[in-house]
């Protein structure tokens, strides 16, 4: 770039600095970071952090440290890369802890410090840290994601229902989520989330219980093995179908064969798909050999 007669400014060498990862690469940087001197971008806060990183990710955490004492002007980004610098917790608690007295509104040296005691396993350490954030009234920024279909841009987030499309986009996803049943895409053990339990059972977040069990009892006929001739999708289905309505009820198993459904015993009237009900959530209570599969573990 300079044999070639390209201006250099600070910004550009900022961008530069970006790409050194590894310590195979330090030599380069080191390089980039005498251009710096030479050319008086030491000031400059952007190229300051720029070399924290850069010496950082190539394993110098020594010179990284001394960039860092040297910067003249040390803001909230700064402190960011040290923290990120530094894997060991007690470095990257005292970092933290210098930036939460500069800003202690921000949410972000919180939730580094959060990452850095989960990944040593300090679970202590990191209950502290959050309890210590909601106590100073910091939320963590909503993450948002975006897609652009046919030059506009749709942003959402986490369960969010607020795009006026939310009804045509979840019946879209359902279909994708039954799909991947088919497929055998779907984790038969992977913890379900709110939003998922509404999907499975095929309704609106803020129904009513009785819209939820009108629900649960259609979709287990649905996928009643004496009706569905896949016993495997019928299987994974039925599990759930009954783990969605645990959750959206707040009713334990016991509870649901107390609450929700007839027992044949006391009933011989009752129809057999309630019998069938009590079978794949009763456990251990001479359940029929074709649906013993279907009880929850």
């Amino acid at each position: 770039m300079l044999e070639a007669g390209a201006e250099i400014d600070p910004n550009m060498v900022s961008a530069i600095l970006g790409v050194f990862g590894v310590d195979t690469s330090l030599g380069l940087g080191q390089q980039i970071h005498s251009l710096v001197i030479k050319r008086s971008f030491g000031s400059n806060p952007f190229v300051g952090n720029g070399l924290i990183n850069m010496y950082s990710k190539c394993g110098d955490l020594e010179d990284s440290i001394k960039v860092f004492s040297r910067m003249p002007c040390m803001n909230s980004v700064s402190w960011n890369s040290m923290i990120a610098a530094f894997a060991h917790p007690e470095m990257g608690k005292y970092a933290a802890e210098q930036l939460i007295l500069s800003a202690p509104e921000k949410p972000s040296p919180y939730i580094l410090l959060a990452n850095i005691y989960s990944s040593k396993g300090r679970w202590k350490e990191r209950a502290k840290t959050i309890k210590r954030m909601k106590e100073m009234c910091v939320a963590k920024e909503t993450g948002i994601s975006w897609i652009e279909i046919e030059n506009n841009l749709h942003s959402f987030a986490v369960e969010d229902k607020m795009h006026p499309q939310a009804e045509i986009i979840y019946g879209v996803l359902a279909g994708l989520y039954w799909h991947m049943i088919d497929e055998g895409r779907a984790e038969e053990d992977s913890p379900l989330s709110t939003s998922s339990a509404y999907t499975v059972l095929g309704i609106e977040p803020g129904c009513s219980s009785a819209a939820i069990k009108a629900a649960f009892r259609a979709k287990v006929k649905q996928f009643h093995p004496d009706l569905n001739k896949d016993g495997k999708v019928s299987d994974l289905m039925i599990r759930r179908i009954i783990q969605a309505y645990e959750m959206l009820s707040n009713l334990s198993r016991s509870e649901i064969i107390e609450r929700e459904c007839l027992d044949p015993f006391e009933d011989p009237e009752c129809e057999a798909f309630d019998i069938f009900v009590n079978e794949v959530l009763c456990v251990g209570k001479g359940i029929d050999s074709r649906y013993a599969m279907f009880c929850l573990k």
